[in-house]
């Protein structure tokens, strides 16, 4: 499946399977590792907000407490040792900043 990269939301892993969120609710599954997706979208906005979730910063509608929600209505957990980074990393996107 190919997937424009605007259109992702966030990738979830578990047990060694993806799921890409889009923005058009599709669900793409795969077999792989949330590093090798992080590898592959290196550059294009994306942060991992723990060790579930690759999210893209352009899909943040908010941020309150450990979660993030996004603009499909999902919640995804920010953990706790990455909150600064994440809050670091989406005010540098939200200022046009990388």
């Amino acid at each position: 499946h190919r997937v424009p990269v605007a259109d992702i939301v966030y990738v979830e892993s578990i047990k060694h399977r993806l799921t890409v969120h889009t923005t058009v609710g599709a669900a793409i599954s795969m077999v792989s590792t949330l590093k090798a997706m992080e590898d592959r979208l290196e550059g294009m906005d994306f942060f991992r907000s723990n060790s579930c979730y690759l999210v893209s910063l352009r899909h943040v509608r908010g941020v309150a407490d450990q979660e993030c929600l996004m603009t499909n209505g999902d919640r995804l957990r920010v953990s706790r040792p990455r909150k600064k980074a994440f809050m670091s990393a989406l005010a540098a996107y939200a200022g046009g900043i990388r």
